[in-house]
């Protein structure tokens, strides 16, 4: 997955903050390598077979939150995914629930580029990556984690002002 960033001044910070924009710290943003064995994750995104496109241009989408466990990362390896770079958990459309009530999900066509939260012990949802793969034969949601990504940004800042890396 291809993943970008923009390091914005300090003039556009405050005026995205004037306008509500609000930003994560990135003690929200990590997340351990090995995840405690039953880690919860919240896929959040915009399913494309969700959305409707009005006469007058605009589309109208729903959001979708699939909460499940995180695979375990030597389940990911195992599955030809990197779980150094990768995030995945099961997504079974035939056992998603709208509430209390079973319903057959959506499929997640259109996720990529959503959010993906880790849930902490105290229910604190932390960034943990971006979606961007459904791997339907397996009934995976897959995402590039945002640490490593947050360490090469972090890296290349040191680098260009000269800093000797951490």
């Amino acid at each position: 997955a291809d993943l970008a960033f923009v390091i914005l001044s300090p003039t556009y910070v405050d005026a995205l903050s004037a306008v509500g924009a609000e930003f994560l710290s990135v003690a929200r943003t990590t997340m351990e390598l090995n995840l405690p064995p039953a880690a919860e994750f919240v896929f959040s995104g915009y399913p494309w077979r969700k959305s409707k496109n009005h006469r007058r241009g605009e589309i109208e989408s729903t959001r979708m939150d699939a909460h499940e466990e995180a695979l375990p990362d030597a389940e990911v390896a195992a599955l030809g995914y990197d779980p150094r770079v990768n995030v995945a958990m099961r997504y079974d459309r035939e056992k998603f629930r709208h509430g209390e009530t079973p319903i057959t999900g959506p499929l997640p066509d259109g996720m990529s580029g959503g959010a993906i939260w880790q849930l902490s012990p105290e229910g604190i949802p932390i960034l943990a990556g971006i979606a961007t793969t459904f791997d339907e034969p397996r009934r995976l949601m897959l995402g590039a984690r945002v640490r490593p990504l947050l360490f090469r940004v972090r890296d290349t800042i040191r680098a260009q002002l000269g800093l000797p890396p951490l």
